[in-house]
């Protein structure tokens, strides 16, 4: 089973990843490929997992019967919740799973987008739309920062060692973390 090529897509609240995470899904499964996404959620709270149910509904009463996995069905897809996923901040761990459950599946993946995981080892695209952000991400200096998407108002404010893509710049960006030799 090969490995999926793997980004990880971080920045600061209202930055635009959930936009450019949104923008890469359509253009690479437009390209025929089966991509899969991990959404860190960093305000997650383990007692409130049942609020990630639909308020009253039977997905939420069996979470809180205390069903260690509950796997909701229907209109040919399905959803695994699993109460007891300690792994959660794990990112390799959470990818091994993802890729498992894509092999037993129909189509292995081709590339997962990470949303989130700023801290990780993975390759990664910071989304920068404000000189706070800017300021934020010459600040944290996050491992593996292979892009930079910023929007035309503060790319006179990138960092030299950056490699910068304009916010329209989707298909460039793309291509970069999918081919050997980074699309050039």
């Amino acid at each position: 089973m090969s490995r999926p090529a793997v980004v990880s897509v971080i920045g600061l609240k209202n930055s635009g990843k959930t936009r450019l995470v949104r923008q890469m899904l359509s253009l690479w499964t437009a390209q025929g490929l089966s991509v899969g996404v991990v959404k860190h959620d960093g305000h997650a709270v383990r007692e409130e997992t049942a609020a990630w149910q639909k308020h009253g509904s039977d997905t939420q009463l069996f979470a809180e019967a205390g069903a260690a996995y509950t796997l909701l069905a229907g209109g040919g897809q399905s959803l695994l919740y699993n109460a007891n996923s300690g792994e959660t901040e794990d990112i390799n761990k959470l990818l091994a799973a993802l890729q498992q459950a894509s092999a037993a599946g129909s189509r292995p993946l081709d590339a997962v987008i990470v949303e989130g995981f700023k801290h990780s080892l993975l390759p990664k695209i910071a989304v920068i739309r404000t000189a706070d952000q800017v300021n934020w991400l010459k600040h944290d200096k996050p491992p593996l920062l292979e892009a930079v998407v910023m929007s035309e108002s503060v790319m006179h404010l990138a960092h030299d060692t950056w490699r910068v893509y304009h916010e329209g710049d989707t298909n460039l960006l793309c291509r970069r973390f999918l081919t050997p030799d980074g699309g050039e």
